[in-house]
């Protein structure tokens, strides 16, 4: 058969050639070599990063603020408890004492009873209204605390999936769903093979920035 020879270059289609990057710096240790042949998964180098140990020390605190606000919250029911139940006898306190006025004042209509003692049911009975008053004020704004910090839990909540998801982008890591912590296992970032093929170049130097 005829060869036909032509000058020229040869040239990859821009979908063949595959850049491996990630954003962020670190020493580099290379696994490959160039022209080598690799399968999917191979490993290809690896970044020992200080920004990443920066970036998994955020995520540590967004999430620490997550646990103590879900502390805070856990604290509440035992508050609403001892309210509810203040709340319920000063309550019966306040009744009791109205009560208590009725009776003095069917006796003094009767032409028995005590003045003085009417004086200080009266007296008694102001003091529990007040008390119970100020016991509902307190608990609205415990109502408001409570909401302010359910508030405040979702926006951390939100904070740290937000950092997990720049993270991953970071280092081209897919999200796992059985393991919340995987930002803690990695202590340097592994760059691997997406697809089958041939190291045409190496950018990068091994132990290099």
């Amino acid at each position: 058969k005829d060869t036909l020879r032509a000058p020229g270059t040869f040239e990859y289609l821009p979908s063949a050639i595959r850049e491996y990057l990630v954003v962020l710096p670190g020493r580099i240790t290379l696994h490959v070599e160039q022209f080598e042949h690799v399968d999917t998964g191979k490993l290809l180098y690896t970044i020992d990063s200080p920004a990443w140990r920066e970036f998994q020390q955020a995520i540590a605190s967004h999430v620490a603020t997550v646990q103590q606000i879900e502390a805070k919250i856990e604290m509440f029911s035992p508050l609403f408890l001892a309210h509810e139940q203040h709340e319920y006898t000063v309550k019966v306190n306040v009744d009791m004492w109205a009560e208590r006025i009725q009776q003095l004042e069917k006796l003094k209509k009767a032409g028995g009873g005590s003045a003085s003692e009417f004086t200080a049911a009266r007296a008694a009975h102001a003091t529990a209204r007040a008390e119970l008053a100020d016991i509902r004020e307190k608990d609205a704004e415990l109502e408001a605390s409570y909401a302010e910090t359910v508030a405040a839990l979702r926006a951390a909540k939100a904070t740290v999936e937000l950092s997990l998801e720049s993270a991953s982008s970071m280092i081209n890591f897919q999200l796992p769903a059985k393991s919340p912590e995987w930002w803690k296992e990695i202590k340097r970032i592994n760059v691997t093979a997406t697809h089958s093929g041939v190291v045409e170049a190496l950018a990068i130097t091994n132990g290099s920035w």
